[in-house]
């Protein structure tokens, strides 16, 4: 029973907010279309998640409204957080002791279940922001490239997500716009000539 939560939650904290952030950041630029092995794929959602998960887990601890909103739970107390999670890894580890608390399980089941949805759906928002923010970033090299700081987060965290072909057939590193609809019609009109 154990493992088949652990997957759950692999799916949820990892799996999920990967796949987001990939849609989310394709909307600005094109992604990279691959498959990865397991182990890379869990590497690319660590990266992805990390920060956002952090900043979700301690507002839902210490932010007021991320305590409450959404699924709020009444007598939230960290001694009750600590005894419901006992209980729930005990009582799914062995059938006895689950037995032994059934009265007990399901109050303690219901609580938690609000604390992870909660914590999942701020964690989901914080993606979503996340993705947006890099998407519009990664669509704004051209402006942004001079900037030292910018050049790391792009070398070592957004150009392993963009399409290795869309800097290299679209105006992508022009920063004059009027420059990039001249290019991109002058590569279209090119493009259809010699095709002809």
């Amino acid at each position: 029973m154990l493992a088949v939560l652990f997957s759950l939650l692999l799916t949820l904290y990892l799996i999920i907010p990967e796949a987001i952030f990939r849609t989310i950041f394709g909307w600005y630029v094109p992604p990279k279309n691959f498959v990865l092995s397991r182990a890379e794929t869990a590497y690319r959602a660590l990266i992805v998640a990390l920060l956002p998960l952090a900043f979700a887990w301690l507002g839902c601890l210490y932010l007021p409204v991320m305590q409450t909103f959404p699924f709020a739970v009444r007598n939230n107390t960290a001694e009750l957080r600590r005894s419901d999670y006992r209980l729930l890894t005990s009582a799914l580890y062995s059938e006895e002791d689950y037995r032994n608390s059934k009265t007990e399980f399901w109050p303690a089941f219901t609580r938690s279940s609000r604390r992870q949805a909660r914590l999942i759906a701020w964690y989901i928002l914080l993606i979503a922001l996340e993705a947006w923010v890099a998407g519009r970033l990664a669509a704004n090299y051209a402006k942004y490239r001079s900037f030292r700081l910018y050049n790391w987060l792009a070398d070592k965290f957004l150009f392993s997500y963009i399409s290795e072909w869309h800097p290299l057939l679209t105006p992508y590193m022009f920063v004059d716009k009027a420059l990039r609809s001249k290019q991109t019609f002058f590569a279209r009109t090119a493009f259809c000539t010699e095709a002809l």
